[in-house]
């Protein structure tokens, strides 16, 4: 918690410096400065993924955000999903995940979100061909269920400081999906900052995602469930885009250094396997922004080792 709280206050000063640079630069405010594209928040963030998932520029709104996470390139109907960095917190069954939140916008660079998650485990499946017992217990006990789960709530910040353009995310949600529960989860603090540089007249840019989480779990599980569950984690994740044209970009992140603690192994973090997802990123408007995309093990380049997945942000209002 004490690493979680240090990173987070380092944020903080980070993007409040950001601000405290921006704010003077303020120009004088067009009456339909919506319509003509230029808000605040749209002079500070022109990354088209930053803007659909930060939200829209209605004062109230709704924001979704869903993530299909399939099958492997090899086996896409299967309903089994390969766990390709062995994470305690994501289920090894292909899921249709998502949430919808009710969005305030406090000022042309702070939101808050309240919301709830949907989890909906093999939504496409009736059956599982698998050889893991447990991987048959979890899609048994949870397929075709909608769960209504996880409530949220968070606070961003966006910033641009010397054309870096950030969001600062910081939230806390409590488990209520069923597969997190059945091993014991229970709540979630977690900060994100996510930063992107754009190389001008290049197409090109790059940044990096800063992440940290601390996790509440219930300590009368057993072994084997104490096993998946995660008490602290911090990731920092290289990401690079290119811009094809106005709709279409090419985008990549880099899961090369995320580390997890689990409740097993207090006070030792082990580092995930690297991986790394590769996709399309469509701007279809401003407020809706889709990502299909691939995630594989750049050191074990296999079909049945490369997942299919399709991430969406839809801004309503």
């Amino acid at each position: 918690m004490k690493k979680l709280i240090l990173v987070l206050s380092m944020m903080l000063a980070v993007n409040g410096f950001a601000m405290s640079e921006t704010t003077s630069k303020t120009s004088v405010k067009n009456p339909n400065e919506k319509a003509a594209g230029t808000d605040k928040a749209d002079e500070l963030i022109t990354n088209r993924a930053f803007r659909a998932s930060g939200g829209s520029l209605s004062d109230w709104s709704v924001s979704t955000a869903f993530s299909y996470s399939g099958g492997s390139l090899s086996d896409p109907i299967n309903a089994e999903r390969p766990n390709l960095n062995a994470a305690g917190d994501i289920p090894a069954v292909q899921g249709l995940d998502g949430s919808v939140s009710i969005s305030y916008r406090l000022t042309k660079k702070d939101r808050l979100n309240l919301g709830i998650g949907l989890y909906m485990m093999a939504p496409f499946h009736s059956s599982i061909d698998t050889n893991s017992q447990g991987i048959q217990s979890e899609f048994d006990d949870n397929q075709g269920e909608l769960d209504f789960n996880n409530p949220a709530l968070s606070y961003s910040r966006i910033g641009n400081i010397n054309g870096i353009q950030s969001v600062l995310t910081v939230s806390a949600t409590q488990y209520t999906v069923g597969w997190a529960v059945d091993r014991g989860m229970e709540q979630r603090l977690r900060a994100t900052w996510n930063t992107m540089y754009n190389f001008k007249k290049t197409g090109f840019s790059a940044g990096i995602l800063f992440l940290g989480s601390t996790f509440l779990n219930d300590d009368n599980e057993t072994f084997a469930n104490r096993s998946k569950q995660v008490n602290s984690e911090f990731a920092v994740l290289p990401q690079f885009e290119y811009i094809i044209n106005d709709t279409f970009n090419l985008r990549t992140i880099s899961r090369a250094f995320w580390f997890q603690n689990r409740e097993t192994t207090s006070g030792t973090y082990r580092a995930l396997e690297f991986t790394q997802s590769v996709g399309v990123g469509i701007s279809i408007t401003r407020d809706i922004f889709l990502y299909p995309n691939l995630q594989f093990k750049p050191n074990d380049l296999r079909a049945d080792a490369t997942n299919i997945g399709i991430n969406a942000n839809i801004n309503m209002f």
